[in-house]
């Protein structure tokens, strides 16, 4: 590949990148700032895609996973819900079993009220908007000093 090409690529590559709809964060996670346990749930909504999606984690301690689940938006009352189980598993790396549980988010002036049934169930929460992403990074490794990014919240 010679160098205009690989700047068009460069360039087509970026055109990409900021014409891809931006998600919208919503949280309620904290850093305790005695032990540095993250406590709380994120999730990032993906709605202006074909296919609506979620980014959505728990943190009880820390934030073991981020889970993609698809958005089932429900007509009559215009918010979404998903299906989600936790990733867990054993000693060997084997996954485990975990049961089911139905969240529903739906829309509360700018922030989002969030409600879950079945196999884990929380009672109804407010997770506030978010300029940034913050619990969704800390499985991904991104943060590297958690003490740092909180200052971002």
């Amino acid at each position: 590949m010679n160098a205009a090409a690989g700047i068009r690529l460069a360039g087509l590559a970026l055109l990409l990148l900021a014409a891809a709809p931006v998600p919208v964060i919503y949280s309620n996670a904290t850093l305790h700032p005695e032990t540095g346990d993250v406590l709380g749930l994120e999730i990032a909504i993906h709605a202006a895609t074909a296919v609506p999606y979620a980014e959505f984690t728990v943190c009880e301690g820390w934030c073991q996973s981020v889970d993609l689940v698809a958005l089932q938006p429900q007509a009559k009352t215009g918010h979404y819900c998903f299906d989600w189980s936790p990733a867990v598993v054993d000693a060997a790396g084997k996954p485990l079993p975990q049961p089911r549980t139905r969240v529903c988010v739906q829309p509360a002036g700018r922030d989002l009220r969030l409600e879950a049934s079945g196999g884990y169930r929380y009672e109804p929460q407010r997770l506030k908007r978010q300029a940034k992403r913050f619990a969704l990074l800390v499985p991904e490794g991104a943060v590297r000093d958690l003490r740092g990014a909180s200052a971002l919240r």
